[in-house]
């Protein structure tokens, strides 16, 4: 088995840190909204 070669990982995922909670959370809800469906049933109980 040969193993892959150095340039094949070009691609390296990149991480990110959050420094402002804020502005990160309020784009977060400008983002989508959440929606939830419950039944009748879920409703009654």
């Amino acid at each position: 088995m040969k193993y892959p070669r150095r340039r094949q990982y070009k691609c390296a995922k990149a991480r990110y840190r959050v420094r402002n909670w804020r502005k990160y959370e309020a784009g977060l809800r400008e983002h989508g909204d959440l929606t939830v469906w419950l039944s009748d049933d879920a409703l009654d109980s």
